[in-house]
């Protein structure tokens, strides 16, 4: 009988299920927030569910009309949620990661306007930190090839697929454009033509106006995106025969698996015009660079 060892014990046994208790208790249970003594002089140290609920809940953007935390997690139906990803649904399990880092960021944000009353990295006792629950987190999220990334305009953290082409892309954009970016990746938009559709013609509209820029980088690239936008009931109705003017038999045939396989392919162009923009400058200051050292 071959001996297992401490390791390839822990390997086998740590799943997702396991992963969600730790999560779900660092969340509602674990105290990963405290006052400063010396400002407040007393200590007083919260969960990070509790935290949110006390200080940041009511002030978030995108509570809706959630009156509460609980307000807020009965409405997403959390606890459904938790069942779903204890029973090992890698979507539920990334969705609970996506809740939890966003109560994570309001909280952190609060801390951090106000670093000399509170503190969330040092706490006694061995107490788990809300650094160590980011930490454990981004450790889940690699092991399934996802980011979390955060856009504070928006107040909105969105876990999506680890592409460093989509986090380019979206480092060189606006955060208005830079979150749709993001949430085309997003693993619940697979199979969703509507929404795709929606964010490319986002996309499409924010090259359009830097249609000289791009033309002049790469204008084969512009109109094979433009020609894509404007032909695959995008832009127009392609799909409608009385609509004579954009009518597409082949659009209006198309199975939709294979016309979301062309949305996800122009999707790709947009990030590269976007990126080729982005690396002009970088062109520039590198062609500098290596005359000025080879003189």
């Amino acid at each position: 009988m071959t001996r297992t060892n401490i390791f390839e014990l822990l390997a086998e046994n740590n799943t997702i299920g396991n992963d969600v208790e730790r999560l779900d208790g660092l969340f509602a249970y674990t105290k990963c927030f405290e006052t400063d003594y010396e400002y407040w002089h007393t200590e007083v140290s919260w969960t990070l569910k509790e935290f949110v609920d006390s200080y940041c809940f009511s002030e978030w953007k995108n509570r809706h009309r959630c009156i509460d935390v609980k307000d807020f997690l009965n409405t997403i139906r959390y606890d459904e949620i938790l069942i779903r990803a204890k029973e090992n649904s890698i979507d539920d399990f990334l969705t609970l990661i996506e809740i939890i880092y966003n109560f994570w960021h309001l909280a952190v944000q609060h801390f951090t306007n106000g670093t000399e009353y509170y503190n969330y990295s040092k706490l006694k006792n061995g107490a788990c930190t809300a650094k160590e629950l980011k930490n454990i987190m981004d450790e889940c999220l690699s092991e399934y090839n996802q980011k979390a990334f955060y856009f504070p305009k928006e107040e909105k953290c969105i876990v999506s697929e680890d592409s460093p082409q989509v986090t380019a892309a979206a480092e060189a954009s606006e955060p208005e454009i830079a979150i749709e970016i993001v949430r085309y990746n997003h693993r619940q938009l697979a199979g969703d033509i509507i929404k795709k559709k929606a964010i490319l013609k986002t996309l499409g509209d924010y090259l359009e106006g830097r249609k000289k820029e791009i033309s002049n980088i790469n204008a084969t690239l512009y109109k094979n995106i433009t020609g894509a936008l404007n032909n695959l009931n995008i832009r127009h109705n392609n799909t409608n025969p009385e609509n004579k003017s954009y009518y597409h038999r082949a659009v209006a045939e198309m199975p939709q698996k294979e016309l979301e396989a062309h949305y996800d392919d122009l999707y790709q162009l947009i990030l590269l015009a976007i990126l080729e923009m982005d690396n002009v400058q970088r062109q520039r200051d590198i062609n500098e660079l290596v005359q000025r050292v080879s003189q």
